[in-house]
């Protein structure tokens, strides 16, 4: 986990573009995945001065306080896309590896 600095402007803008799923855990709902827009997490950022920005693995976290925060991933392949890359592409051309 890296705590992302708040004047990384061009990071922060790159990361909203595109890691737009968005889901909050919260105490109110016993931490259970409650699904919500991006611009929410975006917002508590910028009003709560002791919020944070960390990067994960795979994903981003909003830490507004110990008892709320926010996921930010990247959103889900749509039905019909697939994935992409050389190893992808290969397998849908059948090509020898």
């Amino acid at each position: 986990m890296r705590t992302i600095a708040r004047n990384a402007t061009r990071r922060i803008a790159a990361i909203k573009a595109e890691f737009t799923d968005c889901s909050m855990r919260s105490l109110d709902s016993n931490f259970e995945r409650t699904p919500v827009d991006a611009s929410c997490a975006w917002e508590a950022l910028a009003q709560h001065s002791g919020a944070r920005l960390h990067e994960w693995r795979d994903h981003y976290r909003i830490s507004v306080h110990s008892n709320l925060w926010y996921e930010l991933h990247r959103p889900a392949a749509k039905a019909g896309q697939g994935a992409t890359g050389p190893r992808a592409l290969r397998s849908r051309l059948k090509l020898p590896m």
